[in-house]
């Protein structure tokens, strides 16, 4: 992992239980949890930065996700 990516692969990996949920399986993160945790974690990071990279780590996870929902079901 790049030095770079540290802090907000913390925050990601820290939110695991704040996702957000509807019938077809997770929907996002819960983004009212990412100041807390930020803090928490004693992280001085950009927020603004910080809250793009996991953005992007966001949308990898929902399609590993859809797609193993998709595997399940077939």
């Amino acid at each position: 992992m790049y030095p770079e990516n540290w802090d907000a692969f913390r925050v990601f990996e820290t939110m695991r239980t704040q996702w957000r949920t509807g019938m077809c399986g997770a929907t996002g993160l819960d983004y009212t949890a990412i100041p807390a945790v930020i803090d928490l974690l004693n992280i001085p990071a950009d927020r603004r930065q910080l809250f793009g990279d996991l953005r992007v780590m966001e949308f990898e996870a929902l399609d590993v996700m859809a797609e193993q929902r998709i595997q399940e079901s077939s």
